[in-house]
């Protein structure tokens, strides 16, 4: 797995690369989908064009975003996160919420392209691994929540979320946290770059 540095709020430079990925969401749409957007539906490639789009124009504000950017500083994955009351086992904790998730266009689109150099693997898992150890950092015991289509469920599971009692919500407790981090570590060193 590749690593990633963690970024906490935005910059200038990560506002503009935002704006780049829906550039090359565009780009990506005409290019390997002849302009048709309703063939991107129900994509991995749509569920990112979606929240690229969200990103990149939210009224969010600046303190909300985190992303990982790789060892060129690319950003990679990025995420609007709130920090607020989360229920756990009927008892309301501190924790993070993950509103919007998603890779770089790059990262998710199945067509190769001129852009795989830019492609970085792992770079999700990253961003989450640095999201709970923020939760840790902050106080919180490594909570953090997701809300989450059906779609991309296995990939927050496979991580070590868990499922509520509420439909599509997802959460590391302060008692999984530690395991799940554990895990992304172990995963790390046995993966190669690409």
């Amino acid at each position: 797995m590749n690593i990633f540095n963690y970024i906490i709020g935005t910059s200038t430079d990560f506002r503009i690369q935002l704006i780049r990925w829906n550039n090359k969401c565009r780009e990506y749409i005409n290019t390997f989908y002849s302009g048709d957007i309703h063939r991107i539906f129900g994509t991995r490639f749509g569920d990112c064009v979606a929240k690229v789009e969200a990103l990149a124009f939210s009224g969010a504000n600046s303190s909300s975003y985190r992303g990982v950017t790789d060892n060129s500083g690319i950003l990679q994955a990025a995420a609007i996160i709130s920090i607020e009351q989360i229920e756990i086992e009927a008892e309301l904790k501190q924790g993070i919420i993950i509103k919007s998730l998603t890779n770089a266009p790059w990262n998710v689109i199945e067509q190769p392209g001129q852009d795989i150099i830019y492609k970085r693997k792992g770079a999700a898992t990253s961003l989450i691994e640095g999201i709970i150890g923020e939760s840790q950092s902050s106080g919180f015991g490594g909570i953090v929540k997701v809300l989450t289509i059906e779609r991309a469920k296995e990939f927050y599971q496979n991580i070590g979320f868990r499922e509520t009692d509420y439909s599509r919500e997802l959460i590391v407790t302060e008692y999984t946290a530690n395991t799940v981090l554990s895990e992304i570590k172990q995963r790390r060193q046995l993966q190669p770059l690409d």
